[in-house]
């Protein structure tokens, strides 16, 4: 495992824990006065948590009247990154309990060395919108993050 451990103490990313692993393109618009802006990190992150639950883990076995809503989200911006600096993201599930899952996502420069830019941190909740309620997570969901994931622990 290499943990990458920023200035701030408690925010490590167990990087090779982490599968999903993807280029960015950046516009313009993402930048300001030179640096990656903090909206352009969030949507690089919404973005790819997208593709991750779209794509990589495929919504199985989800209806159109589920969603997957935040309860909580963190960001910590720890490093700057500048124009023409080759950028990825990754994401993976880190844990669930019955009705939510923890997710971790990372912003890294791999102009050289892998440089971590930023780190999120997210509890995201299965929702009913037809009944507009919290549920479990569908156990199709569960069976393919775990599929692509390998096992991993649960809260109670």
């Amino acid at each position: 495992m290499r943990a990458l451990e920023p200035s701030r103490p408690g925010i490590a990313v167990d990087e090779a824990a982490i599968r999903d692993w993807r280029p960015v393109q950046l516009l313009g618009r993402h930048y300001s006065g030179g640096h990656l802006t903090a909206l352009a990190a969030d949507e690089l992150f919404f973005t790819a948590r997208g593709i991750y639950f779209g794509t990589t883990i495929g919504w199985a076995g989800i209806g159109p009247d589920f969603w997957l809503v935040y309860r909580r989200l963190e960001m910590d911006y720890l490093a700057e990154a500048f124009v023409g600096e080759p950028l990825r993201t990754g994401v993976r599930t880190i844990g669930r309990s019955c009705r939510s899952l923890r997710v971790q996502q990372v912003l890294q420069s791999v102009a050289d060395a892998p440089r971590t830019i930023a780190v999120a941190r997210l509890i995201v909740v299965a929702f009913d919108v037809g009944r507009r309620a919290a549920v479990g997570l569908p156990d199709g969901l569960w069976r393919a993050i775990e599929a692509y994931e390998g096992p991993i622990v649960t809260a109670s």
